[in-house]
């Protein structure tokens, strides 16, 4: 059923064309996939791991979280990183994001070409190595709807040691909107309840441009008065403040 598309894709490789990290993914997973269409597959490893380096460093159950991936994969693909890891001890190709050029540079290649609006969030372990990436879209051209119950149920299952989210402007404008604004607190409350450092969210538009929560300096404000305590003590007032109304009433 295939055969035609294998076969032009075995001579792109014999000639010596160029192959993007979906094709060289969807190809190697040919011989553990003999009878299906590996290409959506391909595509899914890479938007959860951000590529083929991000997959070969998950692990196996890492690997086993994304739809279609069952043992016989997973295998798979741990063995390859194994004789990847190998040959180039090393092992550089991972993608590991600390610094405000490391990640504007990924974002702008995940959300570069989007027709609809998109937030990733980049979950990344100690080493500021990609673990996992958190995608979620309506499908619409100017917002995404979250919940914040979903979005903590996403991050506490991550479990990771620090956070970037980054989203795109369809607009020529990466300027935060109010609700920009809402969503960058709410994420921070999030990730204080579970652990994980919010480094930055950023907004790609465009133009290329990419807006740094962190570099214009409002991250700072913002994780300072939404940290766990300030959300318990700002609970503890609503409620006492409730309870004297009700005394006076």
């Amino acid at each position: 059923m295939h055969e035609g598309h294998r076969k032009r894709m075995y001579e792109k490789l014999a000639n010596g064309d160029t192959l993007y990290e979906h094709e060289i993914l969807e190809m190697l997973l040919f011989s553990v996939l003999p009878r299906k269409n590996t290409n959506p597959l391909a595509h899914s490893l890479l938007n959860s791991f951000g590529s083929i380096a991000g997959v070969f460093g998950a692990t196996v159950e890492e690997l086993k979280t994304v739809k279609g991936v069952g043992p016989n994969v997973a295998y798979y693909l741990k063995l390859l990183a194994l004789c990847s890891k190998t040959v180039n001890n090393d092992f550089g190709g991972i993608t590991v994001l600390k610094h405000a050029k490391d990640y504007k540079d990924f974002i702008r290649l995940r959300l570069r070409g989007k027709l609809c609006e998109i937030v990733e969030i980049y979950c990344l372990d100690k080493s500021g190595r990609v673990k996992s990436i958190i995608p979620f879209t309506n499908n619409s051209v100017n917002h995404v709807e979250i919940e914040v119950k979903e979005l903590t149920q996403a991050i506490s299952a991550a479990g990771p040691h620090a956070v970037i989210a980054a989203h795109n402007h369809l607009q020529e404008s990466c300027e935060p909107s109010a609700n920009d604004d809402k969503f960058t607190r709410d994420l921070q409350a999030v990730c204080s309840m579970t652990g994980a450092d919010l480094m930055d969210h950023c907004i790609y538009c465009a133009t290329g441009e990419v807006y740094s929560y962190s570099l214009s300096g409002r991250m700072a404000n913002i994780k300072r008065n939404y940290t766990l305590n300030n959300l318990v003590e700002q609970q503890m007032k609503l409620e006492i403040e409730e309870e004297n109304k009700n005394k006076i009433i």
